[in-house]
């Protein structure tokens, strides 16, 4: 069951839908406690919400900002590895102790090119 309310405030009305009872009268106390009419409260909680929302919009700008120079410095990063080669991770085998291929098996040009990688 809703309840709704209408709110005057200076020379506005709006009328606000409630989602229960209870809440309506939350505001009331609140309204009461703090000196104010009901009104009052909807127009600071409007503005407090739009300052909330102002301000996350400015971070995710600031966020993206700061994204876009980081994008920039790493795509001028070049990376170069330094002292690596694969070779020497490379085990020597003898031709003999496994059934290699035939075009393998005493190929001259296998040698040649292990000194090549090598190089």
């Amino acid at each position: 069951m809703y309840c709704c309310l209408q709110v005057y405030y200076m020379s506005y009305v709006v009328t606000v839908r409630l989602p229960n009872k209870e809440i309506w009268e939350r505001a009331k106390q609140y309204a009461k406690r703090e000196g104010m009419i009901i009104g009052m409260i909807v127009v600071k909680a409007l503005e407090l919400y739009i300052n909330r929302e102002d301000k996350m919009l400015y971070e995710l700008k600031e966020i993206k900002e700061e994204l876009d120079r980081l994008r920039d410095y790493l795509e001028g990063l070049k990376v170069e590895p330094k002292g690596y080669r694969a070779d020497k991770l490379v085990v020597k085998i003898k031709a003999e102790d496994y059934n290699l291929p035939s075009f393998v098996r005493d190929n001259p040009w296998v040698e040649v090119l292990e000194k090549r990688r090598e190089e």
